[in-house]
């Protein structure tokens, strides 16, 4: 049953991190429509998704892995999901976004995000087995 429950939160929080982009999406939209230059608040936005991972501290005894794979979930499926909303190419990087993590894979010289969200995933994977089997 654990096992299970640890597999249906991992989907679940795919299913959030695409109802985010796709709410950060209608922001993006309205605010151009009404010629707001405003970006969306990425800080905010981010704190918010973190707060909905502390109930499974409380779910589970020694819940670090599962934590950590939903917070990778925010690098992996949040960015490509917002770019295909948006129209743009799924590893699309943005060398004008002031999120922190836009601004650093471009200091870094990346060209697209396809080997940070590719990786992100992989890696969240690897915690939720981990937190299944240890």
């Amino acid at each position: 049953m654990r096992t299970l429950l640890i597999i249906l939160i991992f989907v679940l929080y795919h299913g959030i991190n695409i109802l985010i982009a796709w709410i950060n999406d209608r922001i993006v939209t309205m605010r151009i429509a009404n010629k707001n230059p405003n970006q969306i608040n990425h800080f905010l936005w981010g704190a918010i998704y973190l707060a909905t991972v502390i109930p499974i501290y409380f779910l589970f005894p020694k819940p670090a892995w599962l934590m950590g794979a939903i917070i990778l979930l925010h690098l992996s499926i949040f960015p490509v999901s917002y770019n295909l909303f948006r129209g743009n190419a799924p590893f699309a990087l943005s060398k004008t976004s002031n999120a922190v993590t836009d601004k650093f894979m471009v200091d870094v010289g990346l060209k697209d995000t396809e080997i940070v969200n590719i990786g992100a995933e992989i890696i969240a994977i690897v915690l939720v087995i981990f937190s299944i089997y240890k």
